[in-house]
């Protein structure tokens, strides 16, 4: 999970996101998506060469999440974009 900073006015309790935190996340998202997809193509992969149907399956699985992670991190570059656009 991605280290979140905040920002405030008055005496710091509010919490309001700033703009390096939202950035930061959606990368991380992005990278670990990429990372997660690549390790799951792998492993699908050597499963594939060993014909080992778990690991097939855990590759497969894997690989899965990559894309949906990447898939967050874009949405949120979008949102981010629309909200500036505000």
């Amino acid at each position: 999970m991605a280290h979140m900073t905040f920002s405030g006015w008055g005496n710091g309790n509010s919490a309001v996101p700033t703009k390096e935190a939202s950035d930061m996340s959606s990368t991380t998202d992005k990278v670990s998506g990429k990372m997660n997809e690549m390790a799951g193509k792998a492993r699908k992969m050597a499963g594939k060469a060993t014909s080992d149907k778990e690991m097939r399956a855990k590759g497969s699985a894997q690989q899965a999440k990559g894309k949906m992670q990447t898939a967050v991190g874009k949405a949120k570059d979008k949102v981010k974009g629309a909200v500036d656009r505000m």
